[in-house]
């Protein structure tokens, strides 16, 4: 691993900061993170607490992009 992956591991989220920035309850999260629906954002366990990189959750957004408005969701 680089420095620079290494420092992005000092840049995590909790539960509640990433449910904020996607405007979904946290309870969303928890389904995503046991495979309910089709979504997945890597996840950090720290003990008892999950964390999310930075990083992935701005890949996530950017992946979910749309270019068209008829584009199957």
């Amino acid at each position: 691993m680089s420095d620079d992956e290494d420092k992005e591991y000092f840049d995590l989220l909790t539960p509640d900061q990433v449910s904020e920035i996607l405007g979904v309850k946290k309870q969303r999260l928890s389904e995503w993170r046991i495979g309910r629906g089709n979504v997945t954002i890597p996840y950090i366990k720290v003990g008892k607490y999950v964390r999310y990189r930075r990083r992935d959750v701005l890949d996530f957004l950017k992946s979910q992009k749309k270019n068209y408005t008829i584009e199957n969701d």
